[in-house]
């Protein structure tokens, strides 16, 4: 009896823990990227792709999403969606941020020691942005902050 109560404490105890929190959004306007705002409500763990990294997106619209991870060299790299050329099989070009072309851009995204069902780590981190986007003659500005933690 003791036993089967503590593995149920257990296995709620985990499920806290292991929730997926995000706050906070990102906001583009102008032509480039378009206007929108992302509010994310879901994150994928970058562990999926075998990257460092994660990816935030809402239910919603998945084509809005920004992605963010760090290379071999613990560079920080952000990339961002363009919605305007997401196909019917919600593949989309991404723009890769420009860090000089940023007032501010800082983050970090690490994995955590919890465990996906299906044996990825999940990711915590967080992202600060203000940058100016061009992509030909098409401006557009992507600035906000998120906090995320438990994507799977």
């Amino acid at each position: 009896m003791i036993k089967i109560v503590f593995l149920t404490l257990l296995s709620l105890v985990t499920a806290f823990v292991s929730c997926t929190k995000i706050q906070g959004a990102i906001e583009s306007t102008g032509e480039a990227l378009g206007t929108w705002t992302l509010t994310p409500d879901k994150c994928m763990t970058g562990n999926r792709e075998r990257i460092l990294g994660a990816a935030l997106y809402t239910e919603k619209d998945p084509n809005v999403s920004v992605r963010i991870a760090r290379d071999m060299r613990n560079q920080l790299l952000i990339t961002v969606a363009i919605p305007s050329t997401c196909k019917k099989d919600g593949t989309c070009q991404a723009l890769l941020i420009d860090k000089s072309r940023c007032s501010v851009l800082s983050g970090d995204v690490r994995l955590t020691n919890v465990m996906t069902p299906d044996d990825f780590h999940h990711a915590d981190g967080s992202l600060s942005m203000d940058c100016a986007v061009n992509i030909g003659a098409k401006k557009s500005r992507i600035k906000g902050e998120v906090r995320f933690a438990n994507c799977n």
